[in-house]
């Protein structure tokens, strides 16, 4: 019996022992950097993620880098913080141009943030009229999968600011730094219908509804087809068989 308990103690000990050495371990793994199944999620969750934004000043006008955006996340609607090139000359009297004579403003991104070698955009675009109007006061939304691809792109003047829709006329002022608000929304997955559930729901009802209220066809549902057996079989004994209880009755006379 001593020696049961000795060996039983044994191994409690042996067990504790074990437990605080991997928890030690598993901290020690984390605290330098090693990677886990615990703490993959929260790293990517938390990666930084970089967007370019191109813009062009006319249809014709060739794209070059307005500004970077930077975020953390992916899920839900995150504000972005963005780093933006100022406009030079060239650029503001392209604007003043545009804005004069009912142009257009574009900007564009990559449908692939981490591709740096993607060559496919999704682009958008806004009267430069209205742009100079808001004085450069923009909010950009940036539409993505939750996965890193770009699935669409929206460019509005800021709701504070007056709305013009012409500039013909007027004297027009541009200034060199965009006021920006990015919006990177990720959009979450629709409910999936559960069909399966809906079919069992759908069997378990009408089995419930045999089981209490039994079969309420009526006489000719029920029966039609031996009615139209029997008046079939009527048919043929008056078509054939109706000589036999009749006939013409001859007289000779002489």
């Amino acid at each position: 019996m001593r020696l049961l308990r000795a060996t039983g103690l044994l191994f409690l000990l042996c067990a504790l022992r074990w437990s605080h050495g991997a928890k030690k371990e598993k901290a020690e793994r984390i605290k330098g950097g090693v990677q886990t199944p615990e703490n993959a999620t929260a790293s990517a969750e938390s990666a930084v993620q970089t967007l370019d934004i191109e813009h062009a000043f006319g249809f014709d006008d060739q794209f070059t880098l307005r500004g970077v955006a930077t975020f953390r996340s992916l899920k839900g609607t995150t504000a972005a913080s963005l780093l933006q090139n100022p406009l030079n000359s060239a650029q503001v009297a392209s604007m003043q141009s545009l804005a004069l004579n009912g142009g257009i403003y574009l900007i564009r991104v990559k449908t692939k943030m981490s591709d740096e070698q993607e060559q496919n955009y999704v682009s958008t675009f806004i009267s430069a009229c209205a742009m100079v109007g808001a004085q450069l006061s923009d909010v950009i939304t940036v539409a993505t999968n939750g996965q890193g691809n770009v699935i669409g792109l929206l460019l509005v003047t800021h709701p504070l600011m007056p709305h013009v829709l012409n500039c013909k006329g007027l004297e027009v002022t541009v200034p060199h730094k965009f006021n920006t608000t990015l919006l990177i929304n990720s959009g979450a997955p629709g409910p999936v219908p559960d069909v399966q559930n809906y079919l069992q729901k759908l069997e378990k009802e009408e089995k419930e509804r045999q089981d209490m209220g039994g079969d309420n066809r009526t006489f000719l549902q029920k029966y039609w087809m031996y009615i139209i057996v029997g008046f079939f079989v009527y048919v043929m004994l008056q078509t054939f068989g109706g000589g036999a209880g009749g006939g013409v009755v001859c007289s000779l006379q002489s």
